[in-house]
């Protein structure tokens, strides 16, 4: 009797320290896991927004060649109403140009002529700025900018003329080009991330952009952690499924339990061989090899539950 108790107390001793070792393992992993996935999550976002401020700047120059280019066809138009250009030139001269339009200003700030009916009324707000008043008395002076008028984006510069007044072109802002969607549309696609991660740039509406080519829309999401950034007019999301925050904790557990089990069997067989001597060996390595099933059966549950978690 006293036998039997202290064979399964050998085997049962093994068993309860294995559940301790998995216990404080998983509680370790678990933290260490969390707080790489923190640590991830803001470098994830710093990229995304890094991949932003090179989208904003590869746009920002082609923006600013855009309005060069209109101020010198604007420029352009000064000197030949200089020399006494006739208005059916001047229409064909917006063609040729590609502008929208073209308003001509008196040293007075007085309408002289304009391309579009309501070109002034348009527009009325621009020609009040300080800076565009400052150009009938400075005719040297130019400015150009950007304006959004009745949910259309216009281009302008404006020029001064050297007898006074001014004039202002505009011009409807290009659309994106089908090079400038790729890519904005590939800022993030087949990018590597740690842990699965999945990134995500949207406008607020639109998905813009991800490193999964298969993610549509944040909603279709099921991921276990989401974390939410921002720049300028982009919103920035990642996500981490919970497979991929978890799978080296899942892969130390599930090793060191079978370097663990390995290193118990080999001791209960040891101390049977050396206990009993060989008569006995082959009765007690029956019993070891049932051990070892049982043992297997509880790895492989191990293994499901960590999956499931």
């Amino acid at each position: 009797m006293d036998k039997n108790r202290m064979r399964y107390a050998f085997v049962i001793v093994p068993v309860l320290m294995g559940l301790v070792v998995f216990v404080v393992l998983f509680l370790a992993g678990t933290k260490s896991n969390k707080e790489r996935m923190e640590k991830n999550a803001e470098e994830t976002l710093q990229l995304a927004e890094k991949k932003c401020i090179q989208y904003e700047r590869r746009r920002l120059e082609q923006k600013t060649k855009s309005l060069l280019s209109l101020t010198r066809w604007v420029e352009n138009y000064a000197r030949y109403v200089e020399t006494g250009q006739n208005r059916k030139k001047s229409i064909q001269y917006i063609k040729e140009a590609g502008l929208t339009g073209l308003l001509l200003l008196d040293e007075k700030g007085k309408l002289l002529w304009q391309s579009e009916l309501d070109g002034d009324t348009k527009f009325a707000s621009v020609l009040s700025k300080e800076c565009v008043q400052e150009i009938l008395s400075r005719p040297r002076k130019t400015y150009m900018d950007c304006i959004s008028l009745e949910k259309t984006d216009y281009n302008y510069g404006v020029v001064g003329r050297k007898q006074g007044g001014l004039v202002l072109g505009y011009k409807k802002a290009d659309e994106q080009t089908e090079e400038q969607k790729r890519y904005l549309k590939e800022l993030l696609e087949d990018y590597p991330l740690k842990m699965d991660a999945v990134a995500v740039i949207t406008d607020g509406e639109t998905l813009i952009s991800s490193n999964e080519k298969q993610y549509k829309t944040i909603k279709e999401d099921e991921g276990w952690y989401r974390r939410k950034g921002a720049y300028k007019q982009y919103d920035l999301y990642v996500f981490f499924p919970k497979e991929g925050v978890f799978r080296e904790r899942n892969n130390t557990i599930l090793g060191c339990l079978a370097v663990y089990g390995v290193l118990c069997l080999f001791l209960v067989f040891m101390r049977f061989h050396k206990r009993n001597g060989r008569a006995e060996t082959a009765r007690h390595s029956i019993f070891c090899c049932r051990f070892c099933r049982k043992a297997m059966c509880c790895f492989r549950r191990t293994a499901r539950y960590l999956k499931s978690i």
